[in-house]
């Protein structure tokens, strides 16, 4: 059977072509892309809840006072500015 499919001519020419058929099938599929995944900054507004301003100890002071009740304000008013200025700085860095 074998010597019959080779000494005709069109069975083997069959045979040929489907073979090249089927690589040229294989070669030809296109490649699949694999995702690629790109971080992007998006921009996000910023929320600016800006602390309250305090009363400061200095303003509630009256003229003539003592001076140790001068130095208490002002002691107390160093306190309030450094709490006040690190908050302004926590929304500041939030914004960043």
């Amino acid at each position: 059977m074998r010597a019959s499919v080779l000494s005709n001519g069109l069975p083997a020419l069959a045979l040929v072509m489907v073979l090249a058929a089927l690589l040229t099938a294989c070669v030809s599929a296109p490649p699949h892309a694999a995702p690629i995944s790109v971080a992007v900054p998006v921009h996000e507004p910023c929320v600016l809840d800006e602390p309250a301003v305090p009363a400061w100890a200095v303003a509630a002071l009256r003229t003539g006072q003592p001076i140790g009740e001068q130095v208490k304000a002002l002691m107390v008013e160093r306190a309030q500015r450094i709490a006040y200025e690190s908050r302004l700085l926590a929304v500041i860095e939030g914004c960043r």
